[in-house]
This record gives C-alpha cells, structure tokens and sequence, in this order.
C-alpha cells in the first residue's frame, strides 16, 4: 500500500500521538508489589499471586523481606514509610538468614519502563525512517 502526500499527514500525527503516550506518566504516588495479607508467603505458592499497588503519599519506599529456610525462600512486599534505600542481611540462626530492602522506584523489583520507552521509540523512529525512504522519495 502506498500513502499518499494527502494521508501522510494524518499517518505522522497519529505516530506522534504514539509516541508521546509512550512518555505519559501517571500522577499516581508510588506504585509497589504487595504480597497477600500482612505475612510472609513462601516464593513458590502459586496461590497466592503477588499484584501492583499504588502507595499512600505517606509511604515513600517499597519493601522487600526475605528469609530463608533450608531451600524454601519466604517474602514479604509492599510500601513502606521508610525513606532511604538500603538492603541489609541479618543471620537467623543455622543456614537461615533475613534478606529486607527498601527502594525508592516505582515496582523496584520490576525491569524499568525506561527500556518499554526506549524500545518504542526505535520502532517509532525506524517507522519514519522507513516512511521517508520508501513513499518520500
């Protein structure tokens, strides 16, 4: 299919509009991954999935807990008023030890929406490129 010079415009306002959705940032406080309940649950219990949250303006960091038991890991996430990002590991006795985190971004223990972005925007960017070579020329 060929565009053409009347349908162009229309076609690069709407990769435009595209591209700066990509960009939009909700006005949300920050989000974290909340376990069920207020206790820890095994890593491996399917049951019990682990969902987003959106924390109150008075909780400034997300929390991760973690301990150990032989081979069976036990975690427990979810926001936290604590303000600085630090990892500590504390030993509980014999083989087992207290792994807690606090981080500052939204779903630390997530990849970054930095790179979703940025992968957009090469496929936007390789989408002009292609446009202009192929129907501008």
């Amino acid at each position: 299919m060929k565009l053409s010079v009347k349908t162009l415009p229309s076609t690069l306002a709407m990769i435009g509009l595209a591209g700066m959705t990509a960009f939009w940032q909700p006005i949300d406080g920050l989000s974290c991954w909340k376990t069920p309940g207020s206790s820890f649950m095994n890593k491996m219990d399917p049951s019990r999935p682990i969902e987003g949250r959106v924390c109150l303006d008075s909780e400034k960091s997300c929390q991760s807990e973690m301990y150990n038991v032989g081979r069976h890991w036990y975690v427990k996430m979810g926001c936290s008023t604590q303000e600085t990002a630090e990892c500590s590991t504390e030993a509980r006795g014999s083989g087992s030890e207290m792994i807690s985190c606090y981080c500052t971004n939204d779903y630390c223990n997530s990849s970054s929406p930095l790179k979703a972005r940025m992968t957009f925007a090469f496929f936007a960017t390789s989408f002009l490129f292609f446009v202009q070579t192929t129907y501008l020329n």
